[in-house]
């Protein structure tokens, strides 16, 4: 059965229907039908299964490729730091890096010997020099050699324990020692030191008072110069002098007869005395009475014992029976009445506070004061 054309000036009349489109040959939907289905196949609607799978695998060797490229970037980075720190390292200890410390090789240990007896100043020529080598640096064949004022006086042995002894003859003046350490003839180590002697006694001179003056009292002022760096006393008391040699020194004295020993002593242990007596005069007091105070010493540690002196004399004749009170800081201390001599002593313990302390003597007769240094 053929088709007809469409003409389009054919006209339909009002209340029919118009021609129906003739169906297809047979066959052309089956056609069709597998015409849309190559369409969808190649615009990748629904691929193939075996594509699919490839398509996977593809993206699973990527993602595998990725992460392995990530953790060699890893490994570098951390190579990379490991070795600027090794670097740095180097830089900041190159001693380390270069030459490791040996401990367990005491022959490597180069200790100086140390002396443990040696007099820096002294009086005696003959002195005995003592010193010992530190347990690190003993090793078989090890010796000590000294030499006195650049010449060589003897070589020793060291005993088990590292310790050596010398008798040494020195000159007037500064000596120079020079102890090395030995080994095979090779000196590995030294130490210096030096020893003054000096046998000439120091210079003394008391220039107040004068031996048989009359001193008002009952202060006792001395005072006096000698070289530097000596130790002075006056009667038993230390005295600290200036740089310059200069001393001064004070303390109470009874009325009467009153003996001054002062004593110089050097560094090296040279010393000289000097020996002198003066009169201390009684002051003037209430009816003719005076009452003067002396301590045993002038200075003393916390609780240290003391011994005070009170003597009352009445127009230059010792009063005896008089009723005497020792306050020292304030406190009472003891009591006690004169001899017949017009004296009494009385001992007390010293204040446990450190300082000066004032120590007064009342009497019906008058009072007497005295200062008191407390120190450790």
């Amino acid at each position: 059965m053929g088709h007809r054309a469409y003409d389009p000036d054919v006209t339909i009349a009002r209340g029919t229907h118009p021609p129906r489109r003739p169906p297809p040959p047979a066959g052309a939907g089956a056609r069709y039908r597998g015409y849309v289905r190559a369409s969808r196949v190649r615009r990748g609607r629904r691929p193939p299964r075996l594509l699919g799978i490839v398509a996977w695998a593809l993206l699973g060797l990527v993602s595998l490729a990725v992460l392995a490229q990530a953790g060699a970037t890893i490994d570098a980075g951390t190579a990379s730091l490991a070795s600027r720190l090794e670097e740095a390292i180097a830089r900041a200890f190159p001693a380390v890096r270069s030459a490791p410390l040996e401990l367990d090789r005491v022959s490597t240990v180069q200790a100086e010997p140390v002396v443990d007896q040696l007099p820096e100043f002294t009086s005696v020529p003959s002195v005995l020099l003592q010193g010992h080598l530190p347990s690190l640096a003993m090793d078989a064949g090890r010796r000590i050699e000294i030499a006195l004022n650049g010449a060589v006086v003897g070589r020793t042995e060291l005993d088990a324990a590292g310790r050596f002894a010398q008798h040494l003859t020195l000159r007037d003046g500064e000596n120079s020692i020079v102890i090395s350490l030995l080994q095979d003839g090779a000196v590995i180590s030294s130490r210096s030191a030096t020893s003054v002697l000096d046998r000439i006694p120091p210079p003394l001179a008391i220039i107040r008072p004068t031996a048989g003056e009359t001193i008002g009292g009952p202060t006792v002022q001395v005072d006096g110069t000698t070289e530097p760096g000596t130790r002075i006393t006056v009667n038993g008391r230390n005295v600290v002098a200036a740089a310059n040699g200069t001393f001064s020194e004070s303390f109470s004295a009874a009325a009467g007869a009153q003996p001054i020993e002062v004593v110089a002593l050097d560094r090296a242990g040279n010393e000289t005395r000097s020996r002198l007596e003066v009169t201390v005069a009684a002051p003037a007091g209430a009816d003719g009475v005076a009452t003067t105070l002396a301590l045993d010493r002038a200075r003393v540690g916390p609780a240290g014992p003391v011994v005070a002196l009170v003597t009352v004399v009445e127009n230059g004749r010792p009063k005896a029976d008089v009723a005497v009170t020792l306050l020292a800081g304030g406190a009472e201390v003891g009591s006690s009445k004169t001899r017949s001599d017009g004296s009494v002593t009385i001992g007390f313990a010293a204040p446990m506070t450190e300082g000066e302390t004032v120590v007064l003597a009342i009497t019906s007769a008058g009072s007497a004061r005295a200062t008191l240094t407390v120190a450790r």
